[in-house]
């Protein structure tokens, strides 16, 4: 595999397969995550030396699958809630969502006018 994309996959891989190992998961978790690294590590290794065009088109759809494996991957270190933080956030969003700005800005577009403006575009005749 080559570019750039692979080579921040392999850290991300490598820094989920140590995080594996330092935190405080379950065992049962650690070897999952350690298992799925080293597969998908065998996988894209494998994939580097495509030959075929059954290997090329898999290794060209592998960007795919490594965007829902690096989520559900991300999901394993998930831990217990944690209330303090949680409530530091909503005050936050509470303070920086709360409206202290003016409802109407002036010179704004309003909504009826964006929803015209696409069809105005594509069905107005062109001059020549």
């Amino acid at each position: 595999m080559t570019g750039p994309g692979y080579g921040v996959l392999v850290a991300f891989l490598a820094y989920a397969g140590v995080l594996a190992w330092l935190r405080p998961i379950g065992r049962r978790r650690r070897v999952m995550v350690t298992a799925f690294v080293l597969a998908d590590a065998a996988v894209l290794w494998w994939l580097s030396g495509a030959d075929t065009v059954a290997e090329v088109a898999l290794r060209d759809w592998m960007p795919v699958a490594q965007i829902l494996f690096t989520y559900w991957l991300s999901g394993a270190f998930v831990g217990p809630p944690m209330p303090r933080a949680e409530a530091w956030l909503a005050r936050w969003d509470r303070r920086l969502l709360t409206s202290r700005l003016p409802v109407r800005f002036p010179g704004a577009a309003s909504v009826r006018h964006l929803r015209r403006w696409p069809g105005r575009m594509a069905y107005r005749p062109s001059r020549q």
